[in-house]
């Protein structure tokens, strides 16, 4: 699958929800550090729109929102820029900055409390609606793909993928794995095959 525009999202813990403009400064933190590697250039702020991407932490490679599509509240990172790789290797790549800012944000206490993420599901997709339309012949390929890959990851876990059924939406695969993975050991596994986005 020659596809660019891939996301991940890491949803919230039940319950866990620091308001919105908590993340504000952090993410500007991140700019000042360069954290995640890339060039970071700005947050903006849509808390405002209802369901909406929330806070957005903008750079020229990729673009990370604390957002709350869907109603759920959770960490995603939408891939702008060509990947030379293989499609496998470019969904390790964006996974690994959605890992090393959930890790970075877990460790920071915000004035409401701590952040959680689950350790039981994740989404990947893919963003271009034209090369890839919300079709079985499109989900054949990705399941395949999928499967390959986080299955390796997630080898100690029974794993479930299913397909969002929402034909409007993007091709998304909603991985749900038991018992839970530890953030930490996907993102070493993944070590070994993907630069350090950190």
């Amino acid at each position: 699958m020659d596809l660019q525009k891939i996301g991940v999202k890491l949803f919230a813990s039940d319950g866990c929800r620091p308001p919105l403009a908590e993340f504000v400064p952090v993410l500007h933190r991140w700019i000042q550090r360069g954290f995640l590697g890339g060039s970071l250039i700005d947050v903006v702020d849509y808390r405002h729109v209802h369901h909406g991407p929330g806070v957005m932490l903008i750079g020229f490679d990729f673009q990370l929102a604390i957002d709350e599509e869907g109603g759920e509240r959770g960490l995603s990172v939408e891939w702008r820029r060509p990947l030379a790789d293989d499609f496998g290797a470019r969904v390790d790549r964006v996974l690994c900055v959605a890992l090393d800012a959930a890790i970075e944000l877990e460790s920071i206490e915000l004035p409401s409390g701590a952040v959680r993420f689950d350790r039981t599901r994740l989404d990947i997709r893919v963003g271009d609606r034209i090369l890839a339309p919300s079709d079985d012949a499109t989900w054949t390929q990705f399941r395949q793909v999928i499967e390959a890959g986080v299955g390796q990851l997630l080898r100690s876990n029974h794993v479930g993928l299913a397909r969002d059924p929402d034909p409007r939406k993007r091709m998304t695969a909603r991985i749900t794995a038991s018992p839970s993975f530890s953030l930490r050991v996907l993102r070493e596994r993944l070590a070994a095959t993907t630069p350090t986005s950190a």
